[in-house]
């Protein structure tokens, strides 16, 4: 086996991952591998929650700096996550008159609405 220093002079790079722990599932015709090393879900959450002090120290810098455009940055952020549930409520509800009208009457014409014009 070449060492650190001949793998390195020959161009080739270390696996960011160690070979022997890795495991193989097969699931007919799916393959999983899984890494001995996994974080379990329960060290992940104790991280995260953890984490929380920090961005609860993050938030309160930027909104001490600016109030204004942080709470502009939040409302545009919240605005932008919305965006594509109301479309497809638009679409949804666009599709709904159309196929409602369409079974009303076979006619294509294009109904023309006038104001009375009492003079």
């Amino acid at each position: 086996m070449a060492s650190i220093s001949e793998k390195k002079q020959n161009g080739l790079k270390e696996p960011a991952y160690d070979a022997s722990r890795i495991k193989t599932l097969d699931l007919g015709v799916w393959k999983v591998l899984i890494y001995e090393d996994f974080v379990s879900i329960k060290a992940g959450w104790s991280k995260f929650i953890s984490s929380l002090d920090g961005l609860a120290l993050l938030v309160k810098d930027a909104f001490c700096l600016g109030p204004k455009p942080f709470i502009s940055l939040i409302l545009a952020k919240g605005i932008k996550a919305l965006q594509p549930s109301l479309d497809l409520y638009q679409s949804s509800q666009f599709l709904k008159i159309v196929r409602l009208g369409s079974s009303l009457s076979t006619d294509c014409s294009i109904p023309v609405f006038r104001l009375n014009e009492d003079t």
